[in-house]
């Protein structure tokens, strides 16, 4: 309020010293002018020089200057007037406004004042209530510490229960392991497998001696390779097998041939599927003492499964997921290679190999995948029992409840030459066929008794007799031959 009274009063005041000063400017022009302005007599008399008369002159439009300087300076100090009046009655109606809203504020203080009362009374309250919250929290956090507390000890507790969980969980799996486990396969299923197996080297022992010509008569020439052959042969085949090779005419008929191939991959598929390391005797050798002394020492299941689980590692540590087939064909085809040199193929060995090879490789790799999956069953999943492939040994006499003959016919058919040569006791000469036995051992009664090895034929292996030769044209006596292993020393092997 005092402020704008100032202000209004300032205005006048203002305007006045602006007329004020602009006299006085007026004045002290005029006065300077007289100054120097000569006195009348002179001037008139014209004693003054055309100087004077231009200072006089330039004096004239200095005052003029200013006087029209002072003129708008009035004027704008006018104008200045104008506009504080303007600003002046601004401010006294905002006054008026003011002296309107502090009229109504005295009302609104004492609401205001009222509120805040009513407001710190609400603020007591709530800090009562604040103080008893805290309180019961107080009281929570004391029992959440103690169940706290209380779960960090049971949790010990859960972890010591589980970590003893997992390691009788381990000792249980360990012991599972070795417990019964049902077969995936049954016998059946395996003697399919094996009769599928004899009748593929059946098939490709006919294919590979009717392939290859034989001079007649036969060439007699016993060299060093040809002795290397004849021994190895009798090894797996028999030495009476070999002299028969050697000594025979297959020109004609190379049955001799047919019936040694199908002898030599009998016994080489035998050897595949009871292996425990294809590449590696002595593993061989070591694994199954190992297992015939489990099986001695224990139950059936314990040894059926220490067999399925050795076998498992043993032959995925030593070749993983590879195919081990490529690695055999090359075996079979040995045999082959020998009993064709060793029966009078005109052909060097290099050369009797590179034709196996060449026209009989889909075959052997054939029956070798055929004999790797025998050793997969019967070595993996079938634990309750040992299922074994089995051939009978060269000169075993003949037993037809054990054995069967390739060539037995019913009596009224067989030619009665045959009969007269077939003695009362025949012996064996090959075996052509794999059979195949189920061998568990029985368990033990509760005093100890009992635990033998039972013996089961599930399939009877065929052999072809000596019998069977003895009709055939160009069989020549053994003894006479220069190339007879008759007289040779050499002990079957199973």
């Amino acid at each position: 309020m005092g402020s704008s009274s100032s202000k209004a009063a300032g205005i006048p005041a203002a305007a006045s010293a602006a007329e004020a000063k602009v006299r006085a400017t007026t004045l002290g022009l005029i006065a300077r002018y007289l100054t120097k302005v000569p006195t009348s007599r002179a001037f008139i008399n014209g004693s003054q020089d055309a100087d004077l008369q231009d200072e006089f002159e330039t004096m004239k439009r200095n005052m003029e200057e200013q006087v029209l300087s002072l003129t708008e300076e009035r004027d704008k100090a006018q104008e200045e007037v104008r506009k504080q009046k303007d600003v002046l009655a601004a401010v006294q109606l905002d006054r008026d406004e003011l002296s309107t809203q502090v009229a109504g504020m005295g009302e609104q203080g004492r609401i205001m004042k009222f509120g805040m009362e009513q407001l710190n009374q609400q603020l007591d309250r709530q800090l009562q209530q604040a103080n008893t919250l805290k309180a019961q929290l107080d009281r929570r956090e004391t029992e959440m510490q103690m169940l706290s507390n209380e779960l960090a000890q049971i949790k010990t507790q859960h972890t010591q229960t589980v970590t003893l969980l997992d390691a009788r969980t381990t000792e249980l799996k360990g012991a599972q392991v070795f417990l019964t486990k049902a077969d995936s396969m049954s016998g059946a299923d395996v003697v399919r497998m094996i009769e599928g197996l004899d009748a593929e080297i059946l098939q490709t022992s006919a294919f590979v001696a009717d392939h290859f010509e034989f001079e007649n008569p036969k060439p007699y020439d016993m060299n060093d390779e040809l002795q290397g052959a004849s021994t190895r042969l009798a090894e797996v085949i028999g030495p009476q097998m070999v002299d028969l090779l050697a000594t025979t005419e297959h020109a004609q008929d190379p049955l001799v041939i047919q019936l040694a191939c199908q002898a030599a991959t009998a016994a080489f598929c035998r050897w595949v599927v009871m292996s425990w390391d294809i590449e590696d005797e002595n593993i061989n050798h070591f694994l199954q003492a190992a297992y015939l002394t489990i099986q001695n020492a224990e139950e059936q299941s314990v040894a059926g499964r220490w067999r399925s689980i050795t076998r498992t590692q043993v032959q995925s540590m030593i070749h993983g997921d590879a195919d081990v087939s490529s690695l055999l064909v090359p075996h079979l085809a040995n045999y082959f290679v020998e009993i064709l040199l060793v029966a009078g193929v005109p052909a060097s060995e290099e050369a009797i190999h590179e034709i196996v090879m060449r026209d009989f490789a889909d075959k052997m790799t054939e029956i070798v995948r055929l004999a790797l999956a025998l050793n997969w069953v019967t070595g993996r999943e079938i634990t309750s029992a040992d299922l074994e492939p089995y051939i009978i040994l060269w000169d075993t006499v003949f037993d037809p409840t054990a054995m069967e003959d390739l060539h037995e016919e019913p009596a009224h058919l067989k030619p009665k030459a045959l009969e007269d040569v077939i003695k009362e006791e025949d012996h064996v000469l090959c075996t052509t066929d794999l059979g195949l036995r189920r061998i568990v051992k029985l368990p033990k009664d509760k005093g100890g008794a009992g635990g033998d090895i039972q013996t089961t034929v599930l399939l009877k292996p065929k052999v072809a007799l000596h019998s069977v030769i003895q009709g055939l044209e160009g069989v020549k006596k053994l003894m006479e031959s220069p190339m007879s292993m008759s007289t040779h020393e050499l002990s079957p092997s199973a």
